[in-house]
């Protein structure tokens, strides 16, 4: 089966293929920047954390909450990895079928 048609067009197969690429691939950049915004926002809030808890006003015990925080927004993170969303995709059932998983 050719992949254009005689007037050189993609065929609409082809079309349909490169609709659900793009369609994957911007939800994969979605994804990929939710991550960084999750790791951006550890930095500064661990950072902010320690800030208070190192000032000579406050209480050590507020380091305590980095610990915290980290796993909460390590749980996020994870959440949303490319590996953790795509097990059973509709995309990846269609391929390796439901007795690859």
């Amino acid at each position: 089966m050719a992949a254009t048609a005689g007037d050189g067009e993609p065929t609409l197969g082809t079309q349909a293929m490169l609709a659900e690429y793009t369609a994957l691939r911007a939800e994969i950049d979605g994804r990929t920047d939710i991550q960084w915004r999750v790791v951006a926002l550890q930095l500064a809030s661990a950072g902010a954390i320690a800030s208070v808890a190192l000032s000579g006003t406050a209480n050590l015990a507020l380091l305590l909450l980095i610990p915290a925080s980290s796993y909460l927004l390590g749980c996020r993170y994870i959440r949303h990895d490319v590996t953790g969303w795509n097990v059973t995709h509709p995309t990846r059932l269609a391929f390796v079928g439901a007795s690859g998983l």
